[in-house]
């Protein structure tokens, strides 16, 4: 091709430079157990729901998913907390085709257990590394379903307990992120929850949900429902740091204190996310 143009034109045609261009411009970091707060929430979800008589398995949803650690860890925190393979389904998609199909084969470079330092990896994995890899053990592959899947095309989706969509409204613009958000939020059961990117939180207020759980975990719900078998939270001290972090402070020589780049952080890490907003904007100013 000697243009960009001949790209562009092959490229909306689907196929083979359709997949090119998505390999190109995705982001897919990913590693094994990110954010261990999510996944010691989530556990706690399906080990309540687990508990209750009559309760179906709970059906968890990761996308995007990349190369699949994120449900891998899923998989792997659930057999860790004895909660049995029954009582949970494990789905995962992603717009990139050689990202499932990476996923699939569940081989993982050392630079996807960086924060695995604490587990015991003999326990999921078959074998010692391989010039630096590892094999996920078959039970744990099984575990996990996954597809091809482009969120933004607005599909339509069955209905599920648990969604991790992580860090991708991030990278959508306005529309897309609508589109995104409205269908993550029709296929989110009653009582389900939605984990999103710690820089998404906002995104998810702004369309209606409110944190529930452990606030570092970013798990998101419909106002007024629970998810089934977890009891009513217990009433939490306000999130918010004091005022005088917010507000500008008078100094002794007149001018105005800000708040530091350390206590717009502590505010956004506590889910105070509006008050975040405010100290950047005094920050910035």
């Amino acid at each position: 091709m000697s243009t960009v143009g001949e790209f562009v034109r092959a490229a909306a045609q689907g196929g083979e430079w359709w997949h090119m261009l998505l390999d190109a411009v995705v982001v897919s970091e990913t590693w094994f157990f990110r954010d261990a707060p999510m996944f010691a929430e989530l556990v706690e979800r399906v080990r309540a729901s687990a508990e209750t008589f009559g309760s179906p398995a709970t059906r968890i949803f990761s996308c995007p998913c990349a190369t699949g650690e994120e449900p891998f860890s899923v998989a792997m925190a659930l057999s860790a907390a004895g909660i049995a393979p029954k009582a949970f389904t494990i789905e995962a998609a992603d717009i990139s085709p050689r990202l499932i199909r990476t996923a699939q084969q569940g081989t993982f470079s050392s630079r996807s257990f960086r924060e695995v330092k604490d587990r015991d990896l003999n326990l999921y994995f078959d074998h010692p590394p391989d010039h630096g890899r590892r094999q996920l053990a078959a039970p744990y592959r099984e575990m996990v379903k996954f597809r091809v899947l482009n969120l933004a095309a607005a599909p339509r989706l069955p209905m599920f307990d648990i969604i991790l969509c992580r860090n991708l409204l991030i990278y959508l613009h306005d529309g897309a992120r609508r589109s995104v958000m409205e269908t993550l939020q029709n296929s989110l059961a009653p009582g389900g929850v939605l984990f999103v990117g710690h820089a998404e939180a906002s995104i998810a207020l702004e369309c209606g949900l409110r944190p529930s759980g452990d606030l570092r975990a970013f798990g998101f719900v419909r106002p007024g429902q629970l998810q089934p078998g977890v009891r009513p939270e217990p009433k939490r001290p306000p999130s918010i740091v004091p005022n005088r972090v917010v507000q500008p402070i008078e100094t002794s020589g007149g001018g105005r204190a800000v708040p530091t780049l350390q206590e717009i952080r502590n505010l956004g890490d506590r889910g105070a996310v509006a008050e975040a907003i405010r100290a950047c904007r005094q920050y910035v100013h």
